[in-house]
């Protein structure tokens, strides 16, 4: 028998919710009750929707996630790469606001 795991915004691994994100579609898509924060790369929706329900005591109605790779970058001579990110839209119940500032 498997055990279920309890997840809230923290788990033995990290955090979940890393931090929102602040832009002007970011901020244009809060007035409709979709929220977007920067996540862990390892968390998936099911792991999201816990950690922000729980966080912000909100009832969570869809979670959508965009994985940005790692991008390859050139200075002269030195190469590195780019940090890639994951990107979470969680849309919440019409009648509840999260306080972000």
């Amino acid at each position: 028998m498997a055990q279920q795991k309890t997840i809230s915004a923290d788990t033995k691994d990290g955090i979940i919710l890393r931090r929102p994100v602040i832009s002007e579609k970011a901020t244009r898509l809060s007035e409709t009750g979709t929220y977007t924060f920067f996540v862990s790369e390892r968390a998936n929706k099911i792991m999201i929707r816990r950690a922000v329900a729980a966080r912000f005591s909100v009832e969570v109605l869809n979670v959508r996630v965009v994985c940005t790779p790692y991008k390859k970058v050139r200075r002269g001579r030195l190469t590195g790469w780019n940090g890639g990110y994951k990107k979470a839209f969680v849309t919440i119940r019409p009648d509840q606001k999260i306080e972000l500032a």
